[in-house]
């Protein structure tokens, strides 16, 4: 077996084939089998005969239903390894046929532009093929139907959405080939385009709940740019829509750069949010953009402005999206116990929690879809510490962790500190160092300025007993994480 695509078709037939037999064996028509995994009798009999793959989870219920004792999922391991070297052969090779295109386009292009298409289209490429191939196709046309300056932006564009469209966002070809069209093309933006673009940015804040902001900030602000070079000749009945997207993405990468320690850019992105929601009428935008920028003015000890701000987000949120509304009135909260009110913080997070509370799932193109009762009581935990209560925010923490998603891997790091910072105000310094070790192992997985600084804070509040055996332990693992913590005291 060398890894071509007969290796890997022969594979898929002999597997049939073994399926059928195992089948056979155990008494089952294709019907009874279908019905045991999950399938129809035609679906079975395609896969039989190698003309249709199934996923594992189907060779997983076929090889319990006919006793296989493990068999089929050998011998189907075996075929997909095949077919995941046949088409890492295929992406080399539409890389290399990419690169001599390229080359040849370049050839024919003014040598002013020359090199440095050169240089960005070679870092750009080895993402995938599919995207390589629209580069080309694009390019291609571009260059026998533009000028210079404007084959010059449709480069920079195609390369920024390189940059913004990896693989794993799941577009296929026929998707690819329409948005790398409408970059060239602003005109040819449509309603599938609009929505391609904002699945991209889905997948984009999903990875940065997995990894961290920094893992996301440059695509989301490739995608930026991608939507501002489409904004500049779309159709006007298009325009609305993808301002919507702009500003939701322009939104998104000014709360990455919030937590990364960036508030100048993160104030610029923020209000381009905010003006590109105000032109395209959309009220969901403005309100998500108003909470963060109220968040922007929390972090900068802006209490009266974070207020005001989360007022705006409220009175726009008014739609159909309750995790939006219940986001806004999060805000609001926040901004009070920077204040001192206790009273009107707790009313304005029980606010957001029966919001929350009569909520269905939350949209898919919700800014706040994450938002659940595990952050919202995480938040709890922050607020009760503003105000000085610390075995408030102990409970409120406790009850976080017992709902929160540990998929979201930088807001349980956010809720570890803040409950390590609890039991250290409560003077319970075993727990809290154990519990800020942790958040460490969390940090380090996903990674910001601002973590950082709230773990350093957390540290900080263990210099009195800097001495004892749980601290000294503390610091080793921290060291060992690779986190350099300041020690006072």
């Amino acid at each position: 077996m060398n890894g071509g695509y007969e290796d890997a078709a022969t594979l898929w037939r002999a597997l049939g084939c073994q399926l059928r037999a195992a089948r056979e064996a155990a008494g089952l028509s294709q019907r009874q089998l279908g019905a045991q995994v999950g399938r129809g009798r035609a679906t079975v009999a395609h896969v039989e005969a190698g003309r249709q793959r199934a996923k594992s989870a189907v060779w997983q219920a076929a090889d319990e239903a006919c006793g296989a004792e493990g068999a089929l999922l050998v011998a189907y391991d075996e075929a997909q390894r095949a077919a995941t070297t046949y088409r890492a052969r295929m992406r080399r090779a539409r890389r290399e046929t990419a690169r001599l295109e390229l080359a040849a386009l370049q050839a024919q292009a003014d040598t002013g532009i020359v090199p440095p298409a050169r240089d960005a289209a070679d870092s750009a490429m080895g993402a995938h093929g599919e995207w390589e191939a629209q580069l080309v196709t694009v390019l291609g046309w571009a260059a026998k139907k533009v000028d210079r300056r404007e084959f010059v932006r449709i480069l920079g564009l195609l390369l920024a959405a390189a940059g913004a469209l990896p693989d794993a966002v799941g577009l296929d070809g026929d998707e690819y080939e329409r948005l790398a069209m409408a970059v060239a093309m602003p005109g040819r933006v449509d309603g599938r385009v609009v929505e391609d673009l904002s699945t991209t940015l889905a997948y984009w804040r999903r990875e940065e709940d997995r990894a961290g902001p920094r893992a996301a900030l440059r695509a989301v602000l490739a995608l930026r740019d991608v939507l501002g070079g489409l904004l500049d000749g779309c159709r006007a009945e298009q325009r609305p829509d993808l301002l919507a997207v702009y500003s939701a993405v322009c939104s998104t990468a000014g709360g990455h750069l919030l937590d990364l320690g960036d508030p100048g850019r993160a104030q610029r992105c923020l209000d381009a949010a905010r003006a590109a929601a105000t032109e395209a009428d959309d009220p969901a935008s403005g309100a998500f953009a108003a909470c963060h920028l109220s968040h922007a003015a929390f972090l900068a000890d802006q209490a009266a402005v974070a207020l005001d701000l989360a007022a705006v987000a409220q009175r726009l949120s008014q739609g159909d999206d309750a995790h939006l509304s219940a986001l806004a009135e999060q805000m609001g909260a926040a901004a009070l116990a920077v204040t001192g009110n206790y009273g009107r913080c707790m009313a304005a997070y029980h606010r957001a929690r029966q919001t929350l509370a009569s909520a269905r799932a939350p949209r898919p193109d919700s800014g706040a879809y994450w938002l659940d009762a595990g952050h919202l009581d995480s938040q709890l935990a922050g607020y009760l510490l503003t105000l000085g209560r610390p075995a408030e925010a102990a409970a409120a923490a406790s009850a976080a962790r017992a709902s929160f998603d540990h998929s979201y891997t930088g807001g349980l790091a956010v809720l570890s500190i803040r409950q390590a910072t609890a039991a250290i105000r409560c003077r319970r310094i075993d727990e809290g160092a154990l519990i800020l070790g942790d958040a460490g192992d969390l940090v380090i997985r996903s990674p910001s300025d601002r973590m950082m600084r709230q773990i350093t804070s957390a540290r900080a509040e263990l210099r009195r007993w800097q001495g004892t055996e749980a601290v000294r332990t503390l610091d080793e693992r921290l060291s060992a994480q690779g986190l350099v913590i300041p020690r006072t005291g």
